[in-house]
Formats: structure tokens, sequence, C-alpha cells
């Protein structure tokens, strides 16, 4: 063995016990035993209407309003956690009084987690705030709340505790569905229906728009994955305006080749970019994104299968929403576990497929799978991008060749200002490695390693500081953990 290996195996052992401790223990820990939060409150089908009600707040004696809580409950909390801020709305994480369940420990302020469930419930109000927008008129006055909010700030602190959450509770989640129903038509955004997940969290279902999709798939050779991908993007997507360029990378196969001619003479939405270097994913999809006729870019593997007519209209709808630079789908392997559900910066390194090898859909202190949310970054497997916001940052940075690109693109779009979206309402199979195999080049480690690591130590804004970076499946974090940014030095300077 070479002598690199007995250099890595420290690290290696360490991230391999860490796991196996994790895997271990999650079954057996009781949540929140030893922290158990300051105030209960408690969720009843009684409790319709906000307690005391709005109208005879005093904003003066008490700054802040909680619905459902008494005035002497909300002194407790503003004198507690509510004295330095400014923030018009301030909400808090949530816990059940069954302390066997995981706690709900919510991300910095989410849009698109908030168009799903109610990460607002408990929060406290501005009240100056809230009766400046009361006396403009009551209807949706919560959703102009959100709207019209320059600040909205979590407290990583479990201050809520509920015989059941919101999402669970029918007359809570028909409430939560008008306030958003409401927010979007404030924002001229188009449903054709709200619909109720499985585990209670809403699905919004978008009216089609016309806007042009270009779907960018790099490819070399692998002509079974290439025409299984592209057939089922011609035989399940409902989305009318939408092409298809493949950027070629010196494919050699003649099948290949004859495949290109067939469909470029069949399908006057299919052509063919010949690549003029050696294979590098990000050169090559912004060779693609520089040809590409769309409105929006959609970047596309070789490797996956679209198993959805709708999968196109939902990806377009929610990169409608204001603000929204990227979207990315929910990919699953063909046995069905979860490989892509989002990526969490500083997971187990660099950045990771958080949920990657879940089942189903269940609940962790981080939520559910099946849950649109707001991330740091998605997977360029499958990712849409506004051709405007794709450009004002530079496209990919092409020092990255095949990995970590993707990161680092959602990563500079998230400094310019925009928001990354992951939704599950876009499904599809990823054959993951089956057209590159999983090899990492070690420049694509070390490359723009400082500002990886500056962005490790900031921390994920979309995932709390007291979930564990050590395993994918969300857990909470404990104090023997090795530290992410030490993780990722040693992983740079060991494999880079």
């Amino acid at each position: 063995m070479s002598s690199s290996f007995f250099r890595r195996l420290p690290l290696l052992l360490r991230i391999a016990l860490e796991k196996s401790i994790l895997a271990l223990l999650e079954g057996r820990r009781s949540f929140l035993s030893h922290t158990p939060p300051p105030l209960i409150l408690h969720l009843t089908l009684s409790q319709s209407e906000a307690y005391p009600p709005f109208s005879d707040w005093d904003e003066q004696s008490h700054p802040y309003y909680l619905p459902f809580l008494s005035t002497d409950d909300c002194k407790i909390i503003s004198d507690r956690y509510l004295q330095q801020t400014s923030a018009e709305i301030v909400y808090f994480d949530h816990c059940l009084k069954e302390n066997s369940a995981p706690p709900f420990l919510k991300p910095e302020w989410s849009p698109e987690l908030w168009l799903n469930v109610d990460i607002l419930f408990g929060a406290a109000f501005n009240a100056a705030y809230l009766k400046r927008l009361a006396y403009q008129g009551d209807e949706k006055l919560i959703a102009r709340a959100v709207l019209q909010a320059k600040h909205i700030e979590h407290v990583s602190t479990v201050m809520v505790q509920t015989e059941s959450y919101p999402w669970q509770n029918t007359e809570l989640t028909c409430r939560h569905r008008q306030n958003v129903q409401d927010y979007l038509n404030l924002i001229g955004r188009e449903v054709d229906t709200i619909d109720v997940r499985p585990n209670g969290s809403l699905c919004l279902k978008w009216k089609p728009l016309e806007a042009m999709v270009s779907i960018i798939i790099p490819n070399r050779d692998n002509l079974y994955l290439l025409k299984r991908c592209i057939e089922s993007i011609y035989a399940s997507t409902a989305y009318p305006s939408y092409e298809i360029l493949v950027v070629d990378d010196h494919s050699t196969d003649p099948r290949v080749q004859d495949y290109y001619r067939k469909m470029q003479e069949e399908k006057a939405n299919f052509r063919v970019l010949e690549g003029k270097r050696p294979f590098n994913f990000s050169y090559a999809c912004n060779q693609g994104a520089k040809h590409a006729s769309g409105e929006y870019l959609l970047f596309l593997n070789n490797d996956t299968e679209v198993l959805d007519a709708e999968w196109l209209n939902a990806l377009v709808g929610t990169a409608n929403l204001p603000g929204v630079g990227a979207v990315g789908a929910k990919l699953i392997y063909p046995n069905g576990k979860v490989q892509h559900a989002g990526v969490v910066i500083g997971l187990e390194g660099h950045a990771s497929h958080v949920f990657q090898g879940v089942s189903d859909d269940p609940f962790t202190p981080y939520g559910h799978v099946d849950w649109m949310r707001n991330v740091s970054a998605v997977t360029a497997a499958c990712m849409l991008v506004r051709k405007e916001a794709f450009w004002q940052i530079g496209g990919f940075d092409e020092q990255f060749q095949i990995a970590f690109g993707d990161i680092d693109f959602c990563l500079r779009l998230g400094d310019a200002g925009y928001r990354i979206v992951y939704t599950p309402d876009v499904t599809l199979i990823h054959h993951e490695g089956k057209s590159r195999g999983k090899y990492i080049p070690p420049h694509d480690i070390r490359a723009k390693a400082d500002y990886l690591l500056q962005k490790v130590a900031l921390g994920d804004p979309y995932y709390h500081l007291a979930l564990s970076r050590a395993w994918r499946i969300p857990t909470l974090r404990w104090r023997w953990e090795q530290d992410p940014v030490e993780r990722l030095k040693k992983i740079i300077r060991y494999y880079g």
C-alpha cells in the first residue's frame, strides 16, 4: 500500500467511527431530554382564534405579540429573547410534548419552506408593525406581514412545545394554505391548486408558463444512458416550450453519431454541440448556456430518467418565484432510495447530499425529505437556473473539472442575493456514476479551497447548528464530533 493511504487512515477511521456511533445511538436518543423548553405552548383545536385578541394588545408595554400566549408569557419571552432585535417577525424552534419524537430545528428565514409548512407558528410579531398593517385592512394580514417584513429572525432555541406539529393539524393546515394563497396572490404567482402531501405539507401545483427552457446535457458516448434519458424527456414532458442541447465530448462510438443525426432530423428542438476541449463538466455547461435559446437553463445529467409529465412545469413554476435563482429536483436511485434532496455545506467535508440513502419520507429534526425548502446548493445533475442569473455570476467556474462546480456555482448565486430551492415535486431516477464513475480529481478538491473553507466556517444557514455534520441523515449533533472546518482541511491535505 502507498504511504498516502496510511496518512489518510486516521481520518478515514474517525469518519467511519462517527457515522457508526451516530447510527447506533440515534434510535436510542431521548430528544431534548436535557434541554426542556422554557415555555410550553399547548396546541388544541379549541384555539381557533388568537389569545389574547390582537385588537386589545398594548404594544407600548409589550412590543411583540405572540398569538395563543398570555401577556405574562409574552413578557417572559420578550425579556429573554426580544430585547436586542428590530425584526418584524421572530420565530423559534419547536418540539412535541412527547420528547422521544424529534424536535423541529428550523433554518434561518426560508421563504420557500414557509410556502410548504408554517415555520412561523408560535412566532413573535412586532405589534406596532402588525397594527400598522392592520390599519390598512385586515385582509391577508399574515401574508402582507411576511411579504413586507424587512427582517425575519430565527432564534435557535426550542421555545414552542405542542401536542402535534402545525402540519399535523387539519385546522392549522387549512389556515396556512389560505395564508400561502394570499401571499401568492400578492406577488402575482398563479397556482392551479394547493394540495396537501401525505406528510401534511403543502404542494403547489403551478399554472403552466410559456418561458422557453433549454435542457443542456453533457455527454460522451454512453448511447444507452443518453437514449434512455432523452426518450424519457420526450415521452414524459407536458411542458410545451423546451429544447434539448447535447454538448458532446469527442464521442467515438459511431452509433452515438448516428443517433445524433437521427434525432436532429426528427426533432426540431434537438441540437448537438461539439466540444472543443478534453472533458470538463463546467466548460460543457457553459458552452451549452452560450448556445441556449431559453429564458431558463436546465442542466441535466445523461444518466437521469424523467418520471412525471409535470416535472418541467414544477421546476419553472418554482424558479419563477421572486428572488429564486436555481431549483433542484429530488433524485432517487433505481431502488427508490434518495440520492439527492439538497446539499448541506460542511456536511461530511466540502458539502454532501442530505438524506442520501433514506427510504420513504421519515421525519427528522431537519423536517421531511418531501418538503420544498431553501438550501445552500443543489446538484447540477438536475438544476434549473434563470439564464439572467447564470450570466450575472459568470456561469460555472471552469477550474472545477468534474466535482464541486455546482456547489461553487450555487454559493456564488447565493452571494449575489438569489435563493436556491430544492423541490420534491420533481423526482427523477439518477443512475449516479454510470456515465463517468465517481472519481474526483485532486484538483477539484483543492480548487477554491479558501472560499469553501470560509463557507464551511460560517455554517450553512439552512441547516441548524445543532444538527450533525458527520452524517447525511439529519440527526442531533454530539459534542465529540470533529469540527467541520478541521475535517475539510484534512480532506484537502490528504486528497487534494
